[in-house]
């Protein structure tokens, strides 16, 4: 039976030996977890604990401003669509022959005809003012 005890050590050694690779290895990979997570809350700019939440004040309020453009954007959108709708209908109106012909003297070459007065009236009226203003503005 001593044949079976040197077997049994060399299991053991075998044993001991895939154990501690498996040990080293998980350690490792605990460490680049670890390390991971400190490099996501070096980018957010802090860690969770140190803001009371999940984001830091920075986003909450780039978000905000964001929400804020986006409004702005949207109001903008409407306003143009309306002004989009206007300019069409200019369009067929001039374009049928039985229409009267609007009188573009040189005096107003480059400007729109005024809109017919409706509720849009002050919308357009900003969307004008909104697009000469920003038409040239480098972006």
């Amino acid at each position: 039976m001593p044949v079976r005890e040197k077997v049994s050590e060399k299991e053991r050694t075998r044993n001991a030996k895939a154990q501690k690779a498996h040990r080293e290895r998980k350690a490792a990979y605990i460490k680049s977890l670890e390390d991971k997570i400190k490099e996501l809350e070096q980018r957010e700019g802090s860690t969770p604990s140190e803001t009371g939440s999940t984001g830091s004040p920075e986003s909450a309020e780039s978000t905000e401003n964001l929400k804020a453009q986006i409004q702005t954007l949207m109001t903008e959108n409407v306003d143009l669509k309306a002004m989009v709708e206007f300019l069409r209908s200019e369009l067929v109106a001039l374009s049928t022959p039985s229409s009267p012909v609007t009188d573009f003297s040189s005096s107003s070459r480059g400007s729109l005809p005024s809109p017919p007065p409706s509720s849009t009236e002050a919308t357009t009226q900003n969307c004008l003012e909104n697009v000469s203003a920003s038409a040239f503005r480098p972006r």
